[in-house]
């Protein structure tokens, strides 16, 4: 029984691992994208106080 339970612990392991490097991937992308915005712009308020977001949601995910 105990080699199943590790089984398990490990397979979802390994799943909430593949998660959060999807998370962080997608993080990235995102701050890439907001870090394009035109100061000019009317997006550009919205798009700082999203970047400061997504940066700070980042350092949260790569601990």
């Amino acid at each position: 029984m105990s080699l199943l339970a590790n089984a398990n612990y490990s397979d979802l392991e390994e799943i909430r691992v593949a998660a959060r490097n999807r998370i962080i991937s997608q993080l990235q992308a995102i701050i890439a994208r907001l870090e394009t915005v035109e100061p000019q712009t009317t997006a550009y308020p919205r798009a700082r106080q999203l970047l400061s977001s997504a940066k700070q949601k980042l350092t949260e995910f790569q601990k």
